[in-house]
């Protein structure tokens, strides 16, 4: 199954690579992945999810020192440029509509991979299931894509109008699970 990614997504991280053009990004980033880093990239366009992964690890270890929470950081940075896509995915003070919106806009960002569900919803918490994880990847990337994700989902309940969010990672057999509470 070929598993592709809008542009919007990749697009931050070709950003951090080309303005560090002094890094080896050869070491972590095949030629195809170099090919997409330094060509031009079309935020409604399909591009390869190997290819964003890789270059998303790059950044993480290159950029981020390999710290998880950079990652995390990071993910709370760039749901900025997906909120100004779906800018009717934010519901003020429902943070479980909110990422309801978006998971099912999710098939607009990726197609052929990973499923996202909303599997558990309470008045201060929620559970976000990502299912169907390609196990291919080293464990270290999908931790890197895990902390990703959670920064999207505090951030968004934060948007949502709710504080001191935290959110916790539960891996499980194919799929992981993020919960994110709030006050």
């Amino acid at each position: 199954m070929t598993i592709e990614v809008k542009g919007t997504l990749i697009l931050d991280f070709v950003r951090i690579v080309r303005a560090n053009k002094n890094r080896d990004w050869k070491k972590w980033l095949s030629p195809e992945d170099l090919e997409i880093a330094n060509g031009r990239i079309f935020p409604a366009a399909w591009y390869p999810y190997r290819s964003f992964v890789n270059i998303a690890f790059a950044v993480f270890k290159e950029i981020g020192g390999g710290d998880p929470d950079v990652a995390r950081e990071f993910g709370k940075f760039s749901i900025s440029g997906l909120l100004s896509v779906y800018k009717g995915s934010l519901v003020g003070n429902s943070p479980v509509e909110t990422l309801e919106n978006l998971s099912r806009k999710d098939i607009n960002f990726v197609r052929g991979g990973y499923t996202v569900n909303i599997t558990a919803r309470g008045e201060k918490s929620a559970k976000v299931t990502l299912g169907e994880i390609p196990l291919d990847e080293s464990p270290e990337k999908i931790m890197v894509f895990m902390q990703y994700f959670s920064g999207v989902i505090s951030e968004l309940a934060e948007r949502s109008g709710k504080h001191h969010v935290t959110t916790d990672i539960e891996p499980g057999t194919g799929e992981f699970s993020i919960l994110v509470k709030w006050e």
